[in-house]
């Protein structure tokens, strides 16, 4: 599973950014503030994903492969899984920054799937392992980000 979600992650980073590229102005042509924005909107999720991964304390972590602890310090204090919002984050920063209508769709398409991953795969899995702690994790934090 860990495998399989990293390289559908890392895989549709590099389509996501190769379509912004390839189809750079088909929504609009891009500007300085649509590059500003874009950037920006990028870096941000760049820097949510750092963050998560920071909160995790050790890399076997980020993909899976060790379920010792339920991670609830930094920026899980705010999300439940901010490596796929900093992820959307990013796609939708590079769709904005270049204007590309295919990529914004390639990111909304990320956006569902990973939505019903998390729901029907994720969630229940950590359910099973951590019980009634991720269940109150749950109630306290928000899927995505709360304030």
């Amino acid at each position: 599973m860990a495998i399989w979600t990293g390289a559908a992650m890392h895989g549709h980073a590099l389509a996501s950014f190769a379509l912004a590229f390839v189809d750079r102005g088909g929504l609009y042509t891009p500007g300085p503030l649509s590059l500003t924005g874009g950037t920006g909107v990028f870096l941000l999720g760049a820097f949510v994903i750092y963050l998560g991964r920071r909160a995790y304390g050790d890399q076997a972590r980020v993909y899976g492969l060790k379920e010792d602890v339920l991670i609830e310090q930094g920026i899980y204090r705010r999300s439940r899984n901010p490596q796929y919002l900093g992820y959307g984050l990013m796609f939708l920063g590079a769709a904005l920054a270049g204007g590309s209508g295919l990529a914004l769709v390639f990111t909304l398409v990320f956006a569902g799937l990973v939505h019903l991953y998390i729901r029907y795969v994720e969630e229940p899995h950590l359910t099973r392992i951590f019980g009634g702690a991720y269940t109150e994790y749950c109630q306290r934090v928000g899927r995505y980000f709360r304030v």
